[in-house]
């Protein structure tokens, strides 16, 4: 793999090298493999259906972050950590039909899920996805969506969306956020349109915020 990305966070985590992302992303050098959590594609569409008024070009944007992320790390595959999907999945759907372009685009890429608590529908999409499991390994370490605190080993996941809310004087910020506690990692979501969990006070372990252009480390979560 290529030099380390601009920006990113590099730790040693249990004897494993991670590379935090801007992008919402996290690396495994070692392994050739970007990780994302909870992309929920479609939920535009869902929420417009409600009725609510989205503008257009969300997912383009994603993809376009996406692909960034896959030129700076030269990955070689792209893990899920659940939640791929949110909910039916129809080819004639706008973002399915941009998801297989962009799918065709990257044939060489592996492209493996973590199944979701979303991802009822996501058999629609097989022959897209090279791997689809209740956990994916990599190395010593177990990609899920949701991580199991009484589990042992090494493991990253999603499904939380982590945020913290950041003040100064007046500006308030939400900003999501990498929760690294024990043997566990859990991931910012990767969609725009996920919401967030605000990380409790003393939730404890260490915490690194997903800004725009920067990675950077947060006061103990303890």
């Amino acid at each position: 793999m290529r030099a380390p990305p601009a920006h990113s966070l590099r730790l040693d985590w249990r004897g494993c090298e991670l590379l935090l992302l801007p992008g919402r992303a996290l690396c495994l050098p070692w392994a050739g493999a970007l990780l994302i959590a909870d992309w929920h594609l479609g939920k535009d569409d869902v929420l417009r259906r409600a009725g609510i008024a989205l503008p257009a070009g969300s997912l383009d944007a994603e993809l376009a972050r996406l692909d960034g992320l896959i030129e700076s790390t030269a990955a070689r595959e792209l893990v899920v950590l659940g939640d791929l999907v949110h909910g039916a999945v129809h080819g004639e759907a706008p973002w399915h039909q941009a998801f297989s372009r962009w799918r065709a685009r990257h044939p060489a890429l592996a492209l493996r899920v973590a199944r979701g608590n979303h991802d009822r529908h996501l058999d629609a999409l097989a022959a897209e996805i090279d791997e689809i499991a209740p956990a994916i390994t990599l190395g010593p370490i177990s990609a899920v969506h949701e991580v199991d605190g009484t589990a042992p080993g090494l493991q990253l996941g999603g499904h939380l969306h982590p945020v913290v809310r950041l003040q100064a004087g007046r500006q308030r910020e939400r900003v999501p956020v990498y929760w690294i506690r024990h043997g566990q990692v859990v991931l910012p979501a990767f969609g725009r349109l996920t919401g967030g969990w605000p990380l409790p006070a003393r939730a404890g372990g260490r915490v690194y915020a997903a800004l725009e252009g920067a990675v950077i480390p947060l006061p103990s979560a303890d």
